[in-house]
């Protein structure tokens, strides 16, 4: 495993210690590792918390029936799909409003 794996998910491979509290864990990437920074600096949350990093690590190809697409082609697919339903964002909106505002984002 190189160094910066190491570092970036250090409280995984090395354990937060040895506690008879609860522990806490997160899986996933980056939005994961907030939402572990967020509970584990919370004056009222007291559980230590840890991130499980994600089964398999970003490519530059997807596999499609085990043929393997260039990124940009299915970020290219993607985009022309959401293009082809804006119904899709705008409910995806919708259902974030609350998520929107806590962020200061527009509504």
């Amino acid at each position: 495993m190189d160094a910066g794996r190491r570092a970036h998910y250090g409280e995984f491979y090395d354990g937060p210690g040895p506690t008879d509290r609860p522990l806490a864990v997160v899986h996933g990437n980056c939005q994961a590792e907030s939402m572990r920074v967020l509970l584990a600096g919370s004056p009222t949350f007291s559980c230590p918390t840890v991130r499980v990093p994600r089964v398999q690590e970003p490519r530059a190809d997807w596999l499609v029936d085990g043929t393997a697409v260039p990124a940009e082609l299915v970020r290219a697919a993607q985009l022309d799909r959401y293009a082809a339903h804006p119904e899709w964002i705008t409910a995806g909106l919708r259902r974030l409003a609350d998520r929107r505002v806590l962020l200061g984002l527009r509504p």
